[in-house]
Formats: structure tokens, sequence, C-alpha cells
């Protein structure tokens, strides 16, 4: 009976040892030198243009490439290399009309690093905390007299004031050149690799 309960334990060692050097296998081989850090919704990293991006003469749906200029750090952790690059599309494209310039959205999809690993992202590009770029109103192409009363005690003045009219100057075309640092904008969370250093 002893050796009957030594034989069960030991097959049953066998296959705990075995199931753990599986499990850690498999976690080992699925990272290969990378752990993940989560970079919040709202996070965000500064990025360079590669080309131009104009109202003038993009579309919608048209390719988009941003790179990183400085490698980014977490805590102790370089978790974006410098060089890597950012690509997406111009998700929404407006062209200038009277009164409004140019805008375009862009969208981000995907980070390649240098070593052309890829992961998938869900980020916009933003200008002064807006995902969408341009669309400022354009200066009044008139202004009118507006009566302005002033009212103190025992004394009712007024004054005309200029304001602007209704009518204004036709929009500009929005134009990224090549080198316009922005700010990329992670729209949902980001499991970012520690890239080990060599």
């Amino acid at each position: 009976m002893k050796d009957m309960k030594r034989v069960v334990l030991s097959i049953f060692a066998l296959i705990v040892l075995s199931v753990q050097t599986l499990t850690y296998a498999d976690e080992t081989s699925e990272l290969r030198g990378y752990s993940p850090i989560v970079l919040p919704k709202g996070a965000f990293v500064k990025v360079v243009n590669q080309r131009t991006i104009s109202t003038a003469i993009a579309d919608e749906n048209d390719e988009v490439t941003f790179i990183v200029p400085t490698d980014v750090w977490c805590a102790d952790a370089k978790i974006i290399p410098k060089e890597a690059i950012f690509s997406g599309y111009i998700e929404e494209l407006n062209e200038p009309v009277q009164g409004t310039n140019g805008a375009v959205k862009l969208r981000i999809t995907k980070l390649t690093l240098p070593d052309n690993s890829e992961y998938t992202v869900d980020a916009y590009i933003t200008y002064k905390g807006d995902t969408t770029i341009g669309g400022e109103l354009t200066a009044p192409l008139e202004y009118t007299k507006m009566p302005h009363y002033i009212r103190y005690p025992h004394v009712h003045r007024g004054v005309l004031q200029y304001v602007p009219g209704e009518k204004r100057f036709f929009g500009e075309h929005l134009v990224i050149k090549p080198g316009a640092e922005l700010v990329l904008m992670f729209n949902e969370d980001f499991n970012a690799p520690i890239i080990d250093e060599e």
C-alpha cells in the first residue's frame, strides 16, 4: 500500500512540475524580452510629422506617419524608443468655407518600433488640446456700429462701438509641414512594452 501511495504521489508531483514548466515557457516566449506597462487613456507623447498634410491636396483615409523624436520613459523603464513610428489615417477632412479655415482629424492605429515589432493603438493627433486641427474662424469682412449705453447715477450716455459683422473672409487651407511637432493622445489604455537596454 505504501508503494502505491509513493507511485501516485510521484506521478502527481511530475504532472504539477511539468504544468508549471509549460506555463512558464509560454509566458516567456510570448513576451520575448518585453514586459507591458499600461499607459492610461489621455496619456500623451510628443511626435513629429513626416510628410505634408494639406486640405488642398489630401483626402480622407490618406495615410499619415509621425516619428517619436526622443525616448519615452515611464519611471525607470523605456517604453517607446526614439525613432518609433506612429501611423494612421485622415479620419475627417473639412475644406475651407466662408468664415472657417480647413481642418483635419488624424487617427493613429499602429506603433512600429525600430526593431519592426508592431503594436495596435487607438490615438489621435492633437493641437492645443483638441483632436480637430484647424477649423478656426476667419477675420471679419466688415464691422458694424453698435450702440453701447453707459449708465452711471445721474448720467445716461451712449457710445458707438465697432463689432464684427456677419460676413467673414473665405477660409484658408490647413497645411501641416514636415517637421511640425504635435502631440499624440491615447484614446484607450495602451499596453506599452518595456524596452530592454542592450
